[in-house]
């Protein structure tokens, strides 16, 4: 469904990514792990459009694709949620979700105006088929929970349209509780036939949701594959490149 093949990234004589290359299929869940330094962050912000590869291609559902900005990588189908949600806790969850894309109705038939009503309906909806349950979706965000605030997060970059998201350490600082319920979201997703490309250092997660990981160290993919071969010792032997660089070394 998505690859990329052969992408370098430096910055004058800083070689950020040496070569990522990687496929995701639909439905997938991808684990993209890797020392701080790895190469993770440039390689997802060369899928997600916020960065120009120096060399590499990419296709998704067999065509080439080049994106020259994150919203263009949108309108192919590609989006990305960071690690900041950039969530605005001031606003409900209503109109965090439909932010920037709000319905319109016309007031007397003449003058445009947001259409709170269809804005609710459709958080609501969307919610619904992802599996989020919240009370009341007037509620401020800053009043949500972490895992509650991620779900959102994610639920508002997913639309009918989306092939392929990337989360970037979805559990991140949450509890057992919040991590499980983002976690349930991450399969639900996948289930419905979107791909996923998951960055975590969290490796219970990774054993509870990856179908393969892609070990990046010093800017290149060492390994990719099934995590069940792996224990976790080799695990973190691969992202630090002690004693062997494999798998039962």
């Amino acid at each position: 469904m998505f690859e990329i093949v052969g992408a370098r990234k430096a910055y004058g004589a800083v070689v950020a990514l040496e070569e990522g290359s990687f496929r995701v299929g639909k439905g997938e869940i991808v684990c993209l792990l890797g020392d701080n330094g790895a190469g993770k962050s440039t390689l997802v912000k060369i899928i997600s459009g916020a960065i120009r590869p120096d060399q590499g291609t990419m296709t998704l559902e067999g065509r080439e694709v080049k994106f020259s900005s994150p919203q263009s990588a949108r309108q192919a189908g590609l989006e990305t949620v960071y690690q900041d949600l950039a969530l605005c806790p001031n606003l409900s969850i209503v109109h965090n979700m439909m932010l920037g894309r709000e319905p319109m109705r016309r007031w007397l038939g003449l003058v445009p105006i947001r259409d709170d009503r269809r804005a609710a309906e459709e958080c609501r909806a969307r919610l619904l088929a992802l599996g989020v349950t919240l009370h009341d979706d007037s509620t401020l965000v800053r009043s949500l929970s972490g895992g509650q605030r991620q779900s959102i997060a994610i639920a508002r970059a997913l639309g009918d349209h989306v092939k392929l998201i990337c989360l970037d350490e979805p559990t991140a600082a949450l509890g057992v509780k919040q991590t499980a319920q983002v976690v349930g979201l991450i399969r639900s997703i996948a289930g419905a036939g979107t791909g996923v490309i998951l960055v975590t250092h969290d490796m219970a997660t990774v054993r509870a949701l990856a179908n393969r990981i892609v070990v990046l160290r010093l800017g290149r993919v060492v390994y990719d594959g099934a995590v069940a071969r792996l224990s976790t010792d080799d695990l973190w032997t691969l992202m630090a490149g002690a004693a062997g660089d494999g798998p039962g070394s």
